[in-house]
């Protein structure tokens, strides 16, 4: 076992580690850090005598790590052209980073999905050439499926994405049944706080000119907290309202998907879509991320013109196009 200098990203701390692992606990923070990385970190300020040169290095380091998490991000919710330009945005910082070159090759290929992209064989190099020897052979598994793809001719192509597509087709339709009882809780839900809203408004114009009148503290408070109550469960009944819309719009999507005639990829990417929608939403994750997998949607019904009638004639759908 090799012992090198590190230097902790997170908190600037030095210290020996070896190299048989990816990542090791910073023994200062405790958190975990990329042991190539921080070599080089450290490597990279050991050159620098000058302390302020030093201290902007450390904020680039920063700076790049900040850039890669929202291309990471961007990738993950299918916005690839803009993952592209965090990416060249991230190599003003450093073009020596394989992690840059890596989600270059993933927003390039779609997140592996696109089979005829070729400009990201040059990034593809450079991710390998400027990574260690165990995030080498992480890169290489990742890659390996998409490359076998890549050789499958189209028919095979097709039947392969066709059986994909209704095996999570098949675990969607279990997530659906899953979110119903949720969906309904939610509808009647909506009715409440309507009433809960309704009072606490009248509440609030109550008590607003009885302490506009009497020039009460007390009632200064109260109205400020009903007021604040009122804000609140407004706010809960919107997301609330958007989320039943969005339910009734998706379990419609799926009840015509015979009807759109999809292309075997597009079936693919909608199914991909449709299970992030449905986890997102038995997760009771935010409004933010549910119409994110809708935009995904409705990128994948463009692939079908009777699905474009559809979604243009939905009143929810079609402001995703």
């Amino acid at each position: 076992m090799s012992d090198f200098k590190m230097k902790c990203p997170e908190c600037l701390y030095e210290f020996s580690g070896g190299t048989e692992n990816a990542y090791i606990v910073c023994p200062n923070c405790n958190k975990e850090i990329n042991v190539n990385q921080a070599i080089k970190y450290y490597q990279s300020l050991k050159r620098i005598e000058n302390d302020d040169r030093k201290v902007a290095e450390g904020e680039k380091y920063k700076q790049l790590n900040t850039l890669l998490d929202e291309c990471q991000w961007l990738i993950d919710n299918g916005d690839y052209d803009s993952a592209l330009n965090t990416t060249d945005l991230a190599l003003k910082l450093s073009n020596t980073d394989g992690r840059v070159y890596q989600l270059r090759v993933l927003a390039k290929t779609k997140n592996f999905t696109d089979f005829e992209e070729t400009s990201h064989f040059s990034d593809l190099k450079k991710a390998l050439e400027y990574s260690s020897t165990l995030e080498k052979e992480a890169i290489k598994r990742a890659y390996s499926p998409y490359h076998k793809k890549r050789s499958i001719p189209k028919e095979e192509l097709d039947e392969y994405e066709n059986q994909e597509a209704g095996s999570k087709l098949k675990k969607v339709e279990g997530l659906l049944k899953d979110g119903i009882p949720k969906h309904f809780s939610r509808e009647k839900s909506i009715k409440v706080l309507t009433a809960v809203i309704s009072a606490l408004a009248v509440a609030f114009i109550v008590l607003l000119i009885l302490s506009i009148s009497l020039d009460n503290i007390i009632l200064t408070l109260t109205t400020a907290v009903a007021f604040t109550l009122f804000f609140i469960f407004f706010a809960v009944l919107t997301t609330n309202v958007k989320k039943v819309k969005l339910y009734n719009s998706v379990l419609d999507i799926y009840d015509n998907l015979k009807t759109f005639n999809l292309s075997p990829r597009a079936k693919l990417n909608l199914s991909k879509a449709l299970e992030k929608f449905t986890v997102s939403f038995l997760n009771g994750e935010s409004i933010t991320h549910i119409e994110t997998s809708l935009y995904q949607m409705v990128e994948a019904l463009l692939d079908s013109e009777t699905a474009l009638d559809y979604i243009k004639n939905d009143k929810t759908l079609k402001k995703f196009l």
